[in-house]
């Protein structure tokens, strides 16, 4: 971390309290000093030397040499303890310590213990349209976030659940390019050309820009989607919206194996959003 902090001013709104919330730089006393909105005063007991942005109702706040979080209050979440804090949704944290990770709770409460040289995060969407709870790889092994009980379970695999890769008939998406006036060697490439287009306009509705993303899916054989998982990005600020647009993909078909039964794909989708 630089030891000049830039002088910067910027604001973030959490919707959940319908108030803003602010970071002011001083550059007599070099922190960020908390403000709860337009009309309060400065907060001088609430003053750190970096901030992050509020997402979620919380921003990483640092003393220079550990990191933290606060809540929109303004009120310290997650002590100011750890070498790396990442707000990965509502009320959770990927925190690292001594090159280890793990996941804490809005209490600090240890959900996974910190003893972990690397967590895939596989899934952040899970609201009223699109059902997905938060799920993690450690090594091997999946979790799976409940609500209910703010605990991390292992995820029941389905042995049965063969997956291929490249099926000899891939899933299609739009009617239109199963027409059979098309090439059969340009089927692919048609719903390809035309899932890319759907995704991009849907993004573009979200009002995002200058995005790109590498994202793994599996297509089952009931047509349903699962198992989404954003392999490369250049911003994690959207996989929230990415995960939501993917679970809603169109599935006109199944992929199908040589024997023409309906079977499980894992389709990589690229995306480009200028």
């Amino acid at each position: 971390m630089s030891s000049k902090i830039i002088s910067i001013l910027f604001l973030g709104i959490v919707f959940n309290t319908l108030s803003a919330q602010s970071f002011v730089f001083k550059k007599k006393s070099d922190a960020y000093v908390f403000k709860k909105n337009s009309l309060s005063k400065l907060d001088y007991a609430k003053s750190y030397y970096d901030v992050g942005e509020f997402y979620k109702g919380y921003c990483v706040v640092s003393n220079g040499e550990k990191w933290g979080a606060v809540n929109s209050e303004g009120e310290i979440s997650i002590p100011i303890m750890y070498d790396d804090v990442i707000v990965l949704r509502e009320h959770l944290f990927l925190v690292m310590k001594n090159n280890l990770y793990g996941i804490v709770d809005y209490n600090n409460r240890v959900l996974i213990e910190i003893i972990h040289p690397k967590i895939k995060y596989q899934a952040i969407s899970w609201d009223d349209t699109s059902p997905l709870p938060p799920q993690i790889s450690i090594e091997d092994t999946s979790y799976i976030y409940k609500p209910d009980s703010m605990k991390f379970v292992k995820k029941v695999k389905d042995i049965k659940k063969d997956i291929y890769k490249v099926a000899p008939y891939m899933p299609a998406f739009f009617k239109e390019c199963k027409d059979s006036s098309i090439d059969n060697s340009d089927h692919d490439k048609c719903q390809r050309n035309s899932l890319n287009d759907y995704v991009i306009e849907l993004l573009k509705k979200e009002n995002v820009w200058e995005f790109s993303a590498i994202v793994q899916f599996v297509i089952n054989r009931d047509k349903s989607i699962s198992d989404i998982n954003v392999v490369r990005t250049n911003d994690n600020y959207y996989n929230d919206i990415i995960h939501k647009i993917v679970a809603k993909i169109p599935v006109y078909e199944p992929g199908r194996n040589r024997k023409e039964e309906a079977v499980n794909v894992l389709y990589t989708l690229a995306i480009k959003v200028k």
